[in-house]
């Protein structure tokens, strides 16, 4: 293709510099998620590693773990996506009865129907932030649900190491309990990220 069509529609080189521009922040953002799933990765993979290698049964109780927080995080996902598309269709409501009020404000005005607008920009409003509320409750849910499963893995292990107290090293079991309160950190925290 030639530059002909470049200089003939003027108006391609704002397409071209908007395709630009999207494909440099995907690349930027690419990086960046990049390098976070790596740094939440690592940091729960040492613990986990050196909490088995220090106290072997806590592997045991790691599948259950494991399956209560992806089988949570896949519920949690599914909902907060579809919450994230209802946000935003509900929010493009609220803002066209907006620019309609803004645009329209002297015929309102002369009709009298302040209110009847009001009303409509109210019931816009409030059917977005519901939709907004739900979206939070189900962050706290997902919060509750880890922080929950962790404490319980906590209470495990502890338990075990009571129980086998002694069969197994009390400074292996020491060890392995500060690596199960990292891994409890570090899930935690990768979970939210």
């Amino acid at each position: 293709m030639s530059f002909f069509f470049f200089d003939a529609f003027f108006f391609s080189g704002r397409v071209i510099n908007r395709f630009v521009t999207d494909v440099a922040q995907v690349d930027d953002l690419l990086s960046m998620s990049m390098e976070d799933f790596m740094l939440c990765f690592l940091s729960v993979l040492a613990p986990f590693v050196f909490a088995i290698l220090a106290f072997p049964y806590i592997a045991v109780v790691m599948p259950f773990i494991f399956y209560v927080v992806v089988k949570t995080l896949r519920y949690v996902t599914h909902t907060m996506n579809e919450l994230k598309r209802l946000d935003g269709v509900t929010r493009s409501s609220v803002l066209s009865v907006l620019a309609a009020s803004l645009y329209g404000l002297s015929p309102i005005r002369a009709m009298g129907s302040e209110d009847v607008q009001k009303d409509a920009f109210m019931r816009h409003l409030r059917t977005n932030a519901k939709v907004c509320f739900f979206w939070l409750a189900s962050q706290r849910f997902y919060s509750f649900v880890i922080d929950s499963t962790m404490t319980g893995f906590i209470g495990i292990v502890v338990a075990m190491a009571i129980v086998l107290r002694n069969y197994t090293d009390p400074a292996l079991m020491a060890l392995a309990l500060v690596y199960s309160l990292q891994l409890v950190i570090y899930v935690q925290f990768a979970a939210r990220r």
